[in-house]
């Protein structure tokens, strides 16, 4: 664990040590949030020092610059931007995930603005692999022009407390 992120003598309910919180229904004062942002700012901290780990791994073995790496999410994550925590409700810090795809071919730093979702990922995916993709798949390569007229409709729902809640796009 990396002290670095967590405030020296904190004794609330995420206390180090403490055991897990439970479930967690709300954020009671600033510093409970507080805290509940350096927890998972250290979570985050610690997957990137796993994926370090991972490189180095790959690299030791020479098998970097013959690997394709994805990093993605299936959701984001609330942390009280409006009320909620975790992933609750459909806004922006839920539906924006991260993608960051590694190619050995592909200029280090590239970036798009293209707006793609994950059913997008594996005819992207086999294509950079040189593979055909299946006829009747949903998604498309992004790395190729958009297709004219590609219907492009977005969904999410969550269920909370039995409200359902959606998002068109």
């Amino acid at each position: 664990m990396s002290e670095e992120f967590y405030t020296p003598g904190y004794q609330g309910r995420f206390a180090y040590g403490s055991g897990a919180p439970g479930e967690i229904q709300g954020i009671h004062d600033r510093a409970e949030l507080a805290r509940f942002k350096e927890l998972y700012t250290g979570e985050v901290h610690y997957a990137d020092h796993l994926f370090g780990t991972l490189m180095e791994t790959l690299d030791r073995l020479g098998l970097v610059d013959r690997s394709l790496m994805i990093v993605t999410a299936d959701h984001g994550e609330g942390l009280m931007q409006h009320g909620t925590l975790f992933h609750q409700k459909v806004y922006e810090e839920v539906v924006r995930v991260p993608l960051l795809i590694r190619h050995p071919a592909a200029p280090a730093g590239s970036r798009s603005a293209v707006r793609v979702c994950n059913l997008d990922l594996f005819p992207t995916l086999a294509g950079m692999m040189g593979l055909e993709v299946p006829p009747g798949l949903h998604g498309w390569d992004f790395r190729a022009p958009e297709p004219i007229g590609r219907p492009l409709l977005l969904t999410a729902m969550t269920n909370v407390d039995w409200r359902s809640m959606g998002l068109l796009w």
